[in-house]
């Protein structure tokens, strides 16, 4: 059993006990369990996996930030973070649309293209939606 907190500017998402615990780090894909070695690493935009001790899946979208590991405490920090329940297909649909516009020149009203922040938004969206396609009764 580790705990797992995941907090964002915002809120504290999760704060409870988990068997393990998935998510994408700088170099691929993580698991913790109870007695990981201790790390910190860099999160990608991605999604993270946690089962609880029942066995029972919970899954999110997270973007960029850093996971720490030490003492059987998994600590995420994160820029957002979304359960599965709480992503809403349509706006992810159209957040992806503004991002590709911005990123083909062709986003309405801006004259300058932020191509990183457009990136981001993007791979964000397509986080969110693969989500939701890997969960579709959400």
């Amino acid at each position: 059993m580790i705990r797992l907190i995941i907090v964002t500017p915002e809120r504290e998402v999760c704060n409870q006990d988990v068997d393990r615990v998935i998510v994408r780090g700088s170099e691929g894909d993580l698991a913790f369990m109870e007695s990981t070695a201790p790390l910190v690493t860099p999160l990608r935009i991605g999604h993270i996996h946690a089962f609880d001790l029942e066995g029972n899946k919970m899954s999110g979208a997270n973007s960029q930030g850093y996971v720490t590991m030490k003492d059987n405490v998994a600590t995420v920090l994160t820029d957002t973070f979304e359960w599965d329940h709480e992503i809403d297909r349509q706006r992810a649909e159209k957040a992806k649309e503004r991002a590709e516009a911005h990123l083909r020149g062709k986003a309405q009203g801006k004259k300058k293209v932020d191509k990183e922040r457009a990136s981001i938004a993007l791979a964000k969206a397509i986080s969110r939606l693969e989500l939701k396609k890997d969960n579709p009764n959400l």
